[in-house]
C-alpha cells in the first residue's frame, strides 16, 4: 500500500500562463521507499493562436521496489528489456502550440447557438 501528495499551482497571465506541481509518494510500510518530485510549465503567447511551450521536472526515485534483484547486462539493458536502478529522473521540453477553431473566440459560426 502506498501514499500520493500532490501540490498542483497554475496562474492565468494576459501573456499566457504558469504552472507548477509537486509530488510525494512513499510505501506505508517502510516510508524511506519514497519519491520525491517536482515540475514547472510556462506557455508563452506569441502571437493569436500560437504560444510557446516551455516544461521542466525533476524527481529522487527511492522506491523502484519492482526492479530484479540480479544484475542486468549490456544488451538486456540497451534493449530495454530489463531496467535498472536510477536515484533520479529529469526532464526538459520545447513545442509550439497553435490553436485555431476555438468556441471561445468572438469569430465563432453564428449558426452554432448561444456562444
Amino acid at each position: 500500500m502506498s501514499h500520493n501528495f500532490e501540490l498542483h499551482a497554475e496562474a492565468l497571465y494576459h501573456w499566457g500562463t504558469l504552472g507548477a506541481e509537486t509530488s510525494y509518494r512513499f510505501y506505508q510500510h517502510e516510508p524511506s521507499l519514497n519519491n520525491v518530485g517536482i515540475s514547472g510549465n510556462a506557455s508563452i503567447q506569441v502571437t493569436q493562436g500560437l504560444s510557446l511551450d516551455i516544461w521542466t521536472s525533476y524527481s529522487q526515485i527511492h522506491d523502484q521496489i519492482h526492479l530484479p534483484a540480479e544484475d542486468a547486462d549490456l544488451t538486456d539493458i540497451l534493449t530495454r528489456r530489463k531496467d535498472i536502478a536510477t536515484e533520479y529522473e529529469y526532464g526538459l521540453g520545447l513545442g509550439l502550440n497553435y490553436t485555431f477553431g476555438s468556441i471561445y473566440r468572438s469569430t465563432v459560426n453564428n449558426r452554432f447557438g448561444g456562444f
